[in-house]
């Protein structure tokens, strides 16, 4: 099984940089090689190589045709600062990527509750269109692959969270910017039905728990 996802990591790895050839997207050919450096001993809770993760983002904006070399870039790196404390001077990116991925970490302060935090970093995230549509899809992936990680009450947490943050910042982006209206409701489709989706299945889980007990 280990061999498998290694695998799947550099075939991933392969495409996307294959990808970023193609379309001269500079930026993104060095957050490539940065980011595996910089997750490659961590793993996700499901226990695969973290890097898939980031991977992963950064394919779905490809397949939403929201890809750029910002987007791209940005997707790579968005969990390198809060998730690994990386120094994002290090590496020959422009300022407006630095900007997005500091945008994307979420910093919880001593002074203040959590949702206060929350409350800051969303409303951060609003004033930036590459950040959004990042979060969104970074949102995606989690709550497709969650099942095999979290425990019911932390999936609930999380499934709260995406219903008062993370869909309502679909809806402002899809009303804000007109052009990506369509991709957006798409977004916010995948959003809306994996989170209905996942709440049905915890739903039926509780009842048969509360059947058996």
């Amino acid at each position: 099984m280990e061999v498998k996802k290694e695998l799947d990591v550099k075939n991933m790895y392969h495409f996307l940089e294959n990808y970023c050839e193609q379309k001269q997207y500079k930026n993104s050919l060095i957050a490539l090689p940065f980011a595996k450096e910089v997750h490659q001993n961590q793993k996700r809770l499901g226990g695969e190589p973290y890097i898939i993760h980031p991977l992963s983002v950064a394919f779905f904006t490809i397949g939403v045709q929201l890809d750029s070399d910002t987007i791209i870039s940005g997707s790579l790196l968005h969990d390198t600062v809060e998730d690994q404390n990386a120094d994002l001077d290090l590496i020959d990116i422009n300022e407006d990527i630095k900007k997005i991925v500091y945008l994307l970490t979420f910093v919880k302060k001593a002074n203040m509750s959590k949702e206060e935090c929350l409350d800051i970093y969303y409303e951060n995230i609003r004033n930036n269109i590459e950040a959004i549509i990042i979060k969104l899809v970074d949102r995606i992936h989690n709550l497709s692959t969650m099942n095999n990680a979290f425990s019911i009450e932390k999936m609930k947490k999380y499934l709260a969270e995406t219903e008062k943050y993370v869909i309502p910042l679909a809806l402002y982006a899809k009303d804000k910017y007109p052009s990506l209206t369509n991709k957006l409701w798409l977004l916010k489709f995948y959003l809306t039905t994996l989170v209905n989706t996942t709440n049905y299945v915890i739903n039926e889980e509780e009842k048969l728990i509360r059947k058996i007990s």
